[in-house]
């Protein structure tokens, strides 16, 4: 049984993840151990915002998959 907690061995997906929200989600998802993110979102971000982002979140070493849906 998992009980809740965040592995690192899995894929954790957020839909809506390029939103404020869905960035927060992430974040607080990687403090709390996960190194494989999939964000999704209706069109693929630009701009300085999101590649910061990007950038801090890898620098965790954590995979980030951006996809569109």
């Amino acid at each position: 049984s998992r009980g809740g907690k965040i592995s690192s061995d899995l894929v954790y997906l957020i839909t809506g993840g390029y939103g404020s929200l869905g960035r927060m989600a992430s974040k607080w998802l990687v403090d709390k151990g996960a190194t494989k993110i999939a964000l999704v979102g209706r069109q693929l971000p630009a701009g300085d915002n999101i590649l910061s982002f990007k950038s801090e979140i890898i620098k965790k070493n954590v995979e980030l998959i951006c996809l569109q849906g």
